[in-house]
This record gives C-alpha cells, structure tokens and sequence, in this order.
C-alpha cells in the first residue's frame, strides 16, 4: 500500500532526527574524549600540576613570608600523607614549601597549608589563615 503525502514526511522527519540524534551522541563522544585527554595532560587523578602530585597538607614549622613569583620565600614545614582515610605527620619540619603569593603578612608557623608539587618543588596552594 503506497504511503500517504504525510506519511512520507513523517518518515523523513523520523530519519531526520535519527541523523542528528547519531550526530548528537558521536559529539558527545568526541567531547568526552577531549575532556579525559585534558584531564590526564593536567595530571588526572593519579597525577597533578606539573607532572606533581595532588595537594597535599602541611603545616609550618617556621612563618612563610611574602613571595612573588620572580622571587619565592620559603619556609620548613611538617609534610602529612594519606595513609587509609588519615592523614599522618612526617618529619617535622621536614619539607619546605615556596610561596609565590603577595600576602598582607606572613603565614604564621603552626598553621596548616596546602602546597602541591610542580617538579620537585613544594609550592605554596591555600593557607589557614
């Protein structure tokens, strides 16, 4: 039986939104894609800034002054890992961690910070203030 005028553009409807539907889904792939190539050149889970770790806490044995990034300061710190859901204190006073920040006043020792590791060298992320 020959379909109707409307049954033909139905289909053609149908086949339309079939196309773009496919178009649609192949997009999303390709974006994803990006996406996970993105996250793995910034370092991904495993990973992190630089080819460094994730961030990871501190606290300061000595104050952490004022730095920029043409001329860091520095300061000792006491480094922490995850070991199992806590955190446990290393060496005190057993890293030094670098701040590129311009900061009203420095960070007090005794004061738990973030740093992250851009190719070896412990920098200066957040601070408890």
């Amino acid at each position: 039986m020959p379909m109707g005028p409307w049954e033909a553009r139905l289909l053609n409807l149908e086949r339309l939104l079939t196309r773009i539907l496919d178009d649609l889904r192949r997009l999303g792939l390709r974006v994803a894609a990006v996406e996970q190539s993105n996250w793995q050149a910034w370092g991904g889970m495993g990973g992190g800034f630089g080819g460094g770790g994730q961030p990871q806490p501190a606290v300061l044995t000595t104050a952490l002054a004022t730095g920029t990034l043409a001329s860091p300061s520095n300061a000792s710190a006491t480094l922490y890992t995850e070991s199992g859901g806590t955190w446990t204190a290393g060496t005190t006073g057993g890293g030094t961690i670098y701040n590129t920040y311009t900061l009203t006043a420095s960070i007090a020792a005794g004061k738990q910070v973030w740093y992250v590791t851009v190719n070896g060298t412990k920098y200066l992320l957040t601070a408890n203030c």
